[in-house]
């Protein structure tokens, strides 16, 4: 699990469109990780990374499919 803190003041300022390129960021940064994962060396922590990025690429371009 990963959690953030992020201020009030900065969650009442989001719209859709900022909302929408936060996610587009998201898909693109775990892309990115899957790929330097996939080039590093195979091991247990690095298969765990690889989960975690490939679950929140997952999440990230099924939020954008449905918008």
């Amino acid at each position: 699990m990963k959690a953030h803190k992020i201020s009030k003041q900065l969650l009442n300022r989001t719209t859709g469109d900022t909302r929408k390129r936060a996610i587009e960021q998201l898909r693109e940064t775990a892309k990115g990780e899957i790929h330097r994962l996939r080039e590093d060396d195979p091991n247990y922590r690095n298969g765990q990374l690889h989960g975690f990025w490939t679950q929140q690429f997952a999440n990230a371009s099924l939020w954008l499919d449905e918008q």
